[in-house]
């Protein structure tokens, strides 16, 4: 689709068109509580402070599907500096009008965050997605090419790799190439369901699947694009 048929910068650059309205408006209902604060008060390094620690916690979510340890370490470092800046100011000498738009701006990002976690979830799946295209491709052309189950499994150092010793030299080497230059540590293949593991470990694990564009469990599933789903 042209880029010009598109109504929405969200739209062109998520190509989420169905719901690219509704995602748009959220931020915006975040953006204008912010322009609110700059508008009645000069933002001093505690306000300012205030906000980027509000933005981490929003950012720590692009994380989500390729690293779980930094993205829960970043939210909840993001998380109780939001939580301690915003006792420092209703406990501060400020005005009560001060106090109140910050906690506008607090309830604000709340239910903004709420509201958008699953676009950001679906974005992090999407950059991995998008910085693995091709690697990805040439690992499930091989992989859909056989009907028999794969379960396929690396270290952190992606020194030693399991699961290999169905598959000819070449597509051994294909996939090892993709677990190490993606940092995948995990896949497996049941029917028509192939599972990417991207990060975490054991029940903690989070990852992508491909689905065929016939497969039933489509329905269990959150599609991220195309055929991939988390």
């Amino acid at each position: 689709m042209p880029a010009s048929e598109y109504n929405s910068a969200f739209e062109f650059l998520f190509n989420f068109r169905k719901n690219a309205e509704r995602q748009e408006f959220y931020f915006r209902h975040f953006g204008n509580a912010l322009t609110l604060a700059a508008t009645f008060m000069k933002p001093s390094l505690r306000d300012t402070l205030f906000v980027t620690a509000i933005i981490l916690v929003f950012a720590s979510f692009l994380f989500f599907g390729t690293n779980r340890d930094d993205q829960i370490r970043l939210l909840e470092f993001a998380t109780f500096a939001t939580g301690v800046l915003y006792l420092v100011i209703l406990f501060s000498k400020e005005t009560k009008r001060k106090k109140l738009t910050w906690s506008i701006v607090l309830l604000s990002a709340a239910i903004t965050l709420f509201l958008v976690r699953p676009f950001l979830i679906k974005s992090s799946y999407r950059i991995f997605i998008s910085k693995n295209s091709q690697l990805l491709s040439e690992t499930n052309k091989i992989l859909t090419s056989t009907n028999k189950e794969i379960f396929i499994a690396t270290d952190n150092t992606h020194r030693s790799t399991l699961g290999l010793d169905d598959f000819s030299t070449g597509d051994s080497l294909i996939i090892e190439n993709f677990l190490r230059e993606s940092g995948v540590n995990l896949i497996k293949k049941d029917g028509e369901k192939v599972f990417y593991r991207t990060t975490g470990i054991a029940d903690e694990s989070r990852g992508i699947y491909y689905l065929s564009s016939l497969s039933a469990q489509q329905k269990y599933y959150a599609r991220i694009q195309s055929s991939w789903y988390y």
